[in-house]
């Protein structure tokens, strides 16, 4: 239980919505498990958790991250560009 709640990805050790000054719609997005292109990293990170795997692709635009999300119930991607959701697969 003590190394549940020493967890950083559990737990925060500060006020999120101080650390992180994001707009309210941003916060709406993550309370409510939701993600939208334009986010970063750390807000996906607080809306949906942790990837199943991330992997890397090419493109034209650079090289663009993907995380992927899921279990037998379904699987979903995200597309990174400099750390910005460009597209959910």
């Amino acid at each position: 239980m003590t190394q549940m709640l020493a967890d950083s990805n559990q737990f925060f050790s500060s006020d999120p919505y101080k650390k992180y000054n994001w707009s309210q719609s941003t916060w709406n997005k993550i309370i409510a498990g939701e993600v939208a292109t334009g986010m970063n990293t750390t807000q996906v990170r607080l809306a949906w958790g942790d990837p199943s795997s991330i992997s890397y692709e090419t493109s034209s635009k650079g090289k663009i991250e993907v995380w992927v999300y899921g279990s037998s119930a379904g699987i979903r991607a995200l597309g990174f560009l400099n750390g910005k959701l460009i597209v959910i697969y």
